[in-house]
């Protein structure tokens, strides 16, 4: 399967020495997140920055939309049903783009947002060899008893979360970091007081912070 894929060249313009990929939510595209490139020049200045169309139409019906996999069925057993159903493109199309830039898991960043979010945490856990980080933006697990038992890598994770997500419960956020921090990944989370179903400032700025700190 060949995504359609936006993409952004390191900020300081040298060979790129990170992958950056960004994983969209349910109904969106690539080039949504993709704009979000510039707020990490500073930290990651040598940086290549990827964001896929999901492989999929958005069920939606809205035009130049797209999703990782249908809500036809929201029980667990469905999302992790999903997820699993695209796992082995998602991972084949981000082995392409390191082997693109002759980069290692160790140089791989992803960061997702809702459903994308969903994504980056199925696969970037159950990839053998550890990636540099993940952030999860609004994001949720689901197959958490299979999750515990497929875990192959433990990269640290960014968690962060509005308190007004109307669309992923706020109450995502404590399952998440319980779940990973009982299998010693590290998980730093940051809470957004007021905050729908998005990313704003302040969640730049943690990851922003979090990226600086590894």
């Amino acid at each position: 399967m060949n995504f359609n894929y936006h993409e952004r060249e390191p900020g300081s313009g040298g060979i790129p020495k990170q992958l950056v990929v960004f994983l969209h939510g349910y109904g969106s595209n690539g080039a949504d997140l993709i704009s979000l490139a510039p707020e990490f020049y500073q930290v990651l200045p040598d940086a290549y920055f990827v964001s896929p169309d999901a492989p999929y139409p958005f069920e939606g019906g809205l035009y130049g939309a797209f999703q990782w996999y249908g809500f036809a069925d929201r029980s667990d057993a469905g999302m992790l049903n999903g997820a699993k159903s695209v796992e082995d493109e998602l991972n084949g199309f981000i082995d392409r783009q390191l082997a693109r830039f002759k980069l290692k898991d160790k140089d791989l960043i992803v960061m997702g947002f809702s459903q994308g979010a969903m994504m980056a945490i199925h696969n970037l856990y159950r990839r053998p060899h550890q990636a540099k980080a993940v952030i999860s933006f609004s994001g949720f697990m689901a197959g958490l008893k299979e999750f515990k038992n497929e875990v192959k890598s433990k990269p640290p994770i960014l968690i962060t979360h509005g308190t007004n997500d109307s669309l992923v419960p706020f109450k995502a956020l404590d399952i998440m970091v319980n779940t990973l921090t009982q299998l010693d990944i590290k998980v730093t989370e940051h809470v957004s007081e007021g905050l729908g179903h998005g990313i704003d400032a302040e969640c730049i700025e943690a990851a922003q912070k979090f990226l600086s700190a590894l």
